[in-house]
């Protein structure tokens, strides 16, 4: 008999979904995150919600701010110009292994493709 995957609680349910929300940019950065209107929405109390939004306030997702509530962190100076140094990594690492992988015949057309 299979074992059945266990049930994921309503605090990881919210904080999946929203954490999916702030990275897909559906949720704003800056957006105000209003409890009541996000427990209706996801279908659960406030509590495992108010406990998913300190989740995703110590990975530096969310902000709360105290009497006013949560806001989707904003992009920092400093975040955009790490985002920009993984991106230059990747596409560096990603044309370097495209070269080693390219059949001898394709070594023009890509090396085209990089200028």
């Amino acid at each position: 008999m299979a074992e059945e995957p266990a049930k994921k609680s309503l605090r990881d349910r919210a904080y999946e979904e929203l954490r999916d929300r702030i990275i897909d940019l559906r949720l704003s950065p800056g957006q105000r995150l209003v409890e009541r209107d996000l427990a209706t929405e996801l279908a659960i109390s406030r509590i495992p919600l108010r406990e998913a939004l300190q989740m995703l306030e110590r990975e530096g997702l969310v902000v709360i701010v105290p009497r006013q509530g949560a806001i989707v962190a904003p992009f920092t100076v400093t975040d955009v110009r790490d985002l920009f140094d993984v991106r230059e990594s990747l596409e560096v690492l990603a044309a370097r292994l495209a070269a080693e992988r390219a059949a001898p015949a394709d070594h023009a057309a890509l090396r085209d493709q990089l200028d």
